[in-house]
């Protein structure tokens, strides 16, 4: 047992078929025997005191009866759990072939009766539900949950009830008694109170669904929140009642599927209850009849809708991808520059906006109202703003660098301390494809906050190189030497003149500052050529590049003189 009883006029029942049944005797040497002839006496002991406890209860008041009623109901879940046992060992003796027959000349009067006195009981707290239910229609908002609260515990009494007979057809059953009558009567129970809970489920959450629509135009009305309220928990103790019923179901063998997939849909919840594969199937015969019959219902016209709505995104499609080149044609005949960046954002933008249109088009078509949607899209849009503000950051930084174009895609920079070339950009971020072949991706404030370097902005430039001579070497041969190793370079350009100056005495050297111009593409080409061959021709005509020395003087003084 599970539960405990309040039907005290049973264990009076149970009392006097004790009280005057045969005394049990005892097998010498059965431990068996020992155990049934101890658990008659424990019984016989648990139910004189619940006479007392009884007693007590109806003398008591206030915090005593609570303490009196509390103290009743655990000595009859313990007088409940010696008869399971006292059963057990009734049917574990005459199975191995001994006999109890005082033991069960003691049981079956009490199994006979008990059933009778809870079979009345069940009626009268089925009556009181009843009753409950009929005031609780007239109630007001404020006395809802109350009356809730009341009509659950009516409902806990009847499952306990329902339980005990449940436990009471498993004795019988097991002392070999007739229990074809009980197990009617408990068929005909459990599946009635499945039906009734399963139309509460159902009732509730049509109510429930009813009182949010009305909450939606009227989101300020207490009494329609109370309503909700009481209908949420309405429906949250039928699942639980019901959930129960389904255990008692499995336990005498009937079949449950259809309750189980109640609750499966309804709850969501895997309980071991629902747990079955008769509930699964079950639930998935129900969602393929409502998918049919929503399919036949309104199949027709959502694929004349989708029709539709592929149609328009066709037609946008071809007129977005027109719109496109006219853009295409209008910026490349145009005089106005705009950067390759500025380009493709603008197509982008063109495309996407008229597909967008599009898509809104298609769903005014299929009768889906636009207003709500576009509001909620506003509402989703100042919400996602707000949360990404350091996007919004990089879109307006973007929005710069597309304006003022200090850079485009192919340009070799270096910004927010990362140097390549530009691969691509978004309104959000950069593409830097660095010198070592890395792709980096560079938010796009980091890019503007920072100081830009553009490397390949211009066509030319100048490449600076130092080199250094001996003190001791032929300074006008040096010069004469790296004049004519520029004027030879074939990508060195003439004009502007190249310059060889002498530029710096240095510690160990004498150096020159050679600044040759180039093409930007040519930089390096120049660079490394020409350094390669002042190396070269130096060393031909005996010009030394120093490095760094130091010259260190020794001073001995005389020995006489030290002294």
């Amino acid at each position: 047992m599970r539960h405990t009883w309040t039907g005290w006029s049973i264990w009076m029942v149970l009392g006097l078929a004790l009280l005057s049944g045969p005394a049990s005797s005892r097998e010498a040497g059965d431990p068996l025997a020992e155990e049934g002839a101890q658990l008659v006496e424990q019984l016989n002991r648990d139910i004189i005191q619940i006479r007392h406890l009884r007693a007590e209860v109806e003398q008591s008041q206030g915090e005593d009866l609570r303490i009196a009623s509390k103290r009743l109901r655990d000595r009859e879940l313990e007088g409940l759990a010696v008869l399971d046992e006292l059963v057990a060992n009734i049917s574990a003796r005459e199975e191995a072939g001994g006999q109890a027959q005082q033991e069960r000349g003691v049981a079956e009067p009490i199994l006979s009766s008990a059933r009778d006195n809870i079979g009345k009981l069940l009626n009268s707290s089925t009556a009181e539900l009843g009753a409950l239910r009929d005031a609780r229609e007239g109630a007001a908002p404020g006395e809802l949950a109350d009356y809730e609260w009341r009509i659950d515990r009516a409902e806990g009494d009847i499952d306990v009830y329902l339980e005990a007979l449940c436990d009471m057809t498993e004795w019988t059953e097991k002392l070999g008694m007739d229990a074809v009558e009980i197990r009617e009567f408990m068929s005909r129970q459990l599946t009635l109170r499945g039906e009734k809970l399963s139309a509460r489920i159902t009732l509730a959450i049509e109510d429930a669904g009813m009182l949010r629509d009305r909450l939606a135009t009227s989101p300020d009305d207490a009494d329609l929140k109370q309503r909700l309220a009481a209908a949420a928990m309405r429906k949250g103790q039928a699942d639980a009642h019901l959930d129960l019923t389904v255990e008692m179901m499995s336990r005498l063998d009937m079949d449950p599927s259809r309750y189980q997939a109640l609750l499966l849909e309804t709850t969501g919840q895997l309980s071991p209850a629902v747990l079955s594969v008769d509930a699964v199937q079950s639930l998935a015969r129900t969602w393929y009849k409502r998918l049919r019959t929503w399919v036949v219902d309104r199949g027709p016209g959502l694929f004349s809708s989708v029709i539709i709505l592929i149609a328009v995104l066709l037609l946008f499609r071809l007129v977005a991808r027109l719109l496109r080149k006219l853009i295409e044609r209008s910026l490349d005949t145009s005089k106005v520059e705009i950067s390759k960046l500025a380009r493709e954002m603008l197509l982008k933008v063109v495309y996407n906006g008229v597909m967008a249109i599009g898509l809104l088009v298609g769903l005014s078509q299929m009768g889906i109202s636009l207003g709500p949607l576009l509001a909620g899209l506003g509402v989703a849009g100042f919400i996602v703003g707000f949360a990404l503000q350091d996007t919004l950051g990089n879109f307006a930084s973007g929005m710069m660098i597309l304006i003022y174009r200090p850079f485009d895609v192919g340009d070799l920079v270096e910004a927010a301390g990362i140097m390549g070339k530009v691969k691509g950009m978004s309104l959000v971020s950069t593409t830097i494809l660095t010198l070592d072949h890395q792709t980096i991706i560079v938010p796009n404030n980091r890019i503007w906050g920072d100081v830009i370097k553009n490397v390949t902005a211009q066509e030319i430039r100048r490449v600076d190189m130092l080199f250094g001579i001996s003190y001791t070497d032929d300074i006008p041969l040096a010069e004469k030497v790296l004049t004519e190793i520029l004027s030879g370079h074939e990508l060195v350009l003439d004009d502007p003149e190249s310059q060889v100056k002498l530029h710096e005495l240095g510690d160990s050297s004498v150096n020159f500052v050679v600044r040759p111009w180039t093409k930007t593409d040519d930089y390096w080409d120049v660079y490394w050529d020409v350094t390669r061959e002042v190396k070269l021709r130096f060393d031909r005509e005996g010009i030394s590049i120093p490095f760094p020395q130091r010259d260190v003087h020794l001073y001995r003084a005389d020995a006489e003189s030290a002294g």
